[in-house]
């Protein structure tokens, strides 16, 4: 089963885009979860633990647009792909300004969705996992819904997106070691950040997309700053027009 969110402001056109994701949808037994505005979408993944697998989004809502509430989701929901759906193609450079999975005019959207959702849940099932012990139990986290790792007495912290934090006694780069191309760059001695998830860097610090912030130390900081400015200038995968 995956569960699907449908967001759009027009009533009819919601419950039409529903039933078209429904059908297509059909061999991955879809739970449909409609919404009639991008606040009541981020209320629910904020307010509960509703972690939508694919988000359908109309671009153009009263007030907060459908790409403001994609780079929301893409904080406090990392793992949720979104496909975007419009009716005016002159959003379709905006749209990259977020991580998404599809661009559909809603013109085409009954030939098109279903290879948006495949595409959707392929970008999804690609993220790779930071898999460590804890306490005796085996933790397997999606690389998108890790911040960064701390190191502290000889432990090392696990810091989430969500808020949580889990402990493990693996070195941060054991842990990094058997993952290729894994986005993290040391940037202090403590510290492994998660380029995706930084918005800038100063001199001495890297501020993450969620206000936080992390230390660079002087002798990383050469090598920190290479790999942010590699990593920013890198074209979004599996984003289609």
């Amino acid at each position: 089963m995956i569960q699907i969110a449908i967001c759009d402001d027009d009533g009819a056109q919601l419950n039409k885009t529903g039933e078209i994701v429904k059908q297509a949808a059909a061999c991955y037994d879809p739970e449909i979860d409609l919404f009639d505005s991008g606040k009541e979408l981020l209320d629910a993944v904020k307010r509960s633990d509703y972690r939508p697998d694919i988000a359908v989004l109309d671009i153009v809502f009263p007030g907060e647009s459908g790409i403001a509430v994609a780079e929301k989701l893409n904080e406090l929901c990392p793992r949720c792909a979104v496909i975007f759906l419009t009716a005016f193609l002159d959003y379709a450079v905006d749209v990259y300004e977020t991580k998404h999975s599809y661009f559909i005019v809603k013109t085409q959207l009954e030939g098109r969705v279903r290879q948006a959702i495949d595409r959707a849940l392929e970008d999804r099932n690609n993220d790779p996992c930071l898999t460590f012990r804890e306490r005796g139990i085996v933790r397997t986290i999606p690389l998108s819904e890790v911040l960064y790792l701390e190191r502290n007495l000889k432990k090392t912290i696990v810091v989430c997106v969500s808020g949580e934090e889990y402990v493990t006694s693996a070195k941060p780069e054991k842990l990094l070691e058997e993952l290729q191309n894994a986005p993290f760059v040391r940037c202090h001695q403590s510290y492994h950040v998660n380029l995706t998830m930084v918005r800038g860097m100063t001199r001495d610090s890297f501020q993450l997309k969620n206000g936080r912030e992390v230390p660079v130390s002087r002798s990383q900081y050469k090598a920190a700053r290479e790999a942010f400015f590699a990593a920013v200038s890198r074209p979004i995968a599996g984003s289609e027009l």
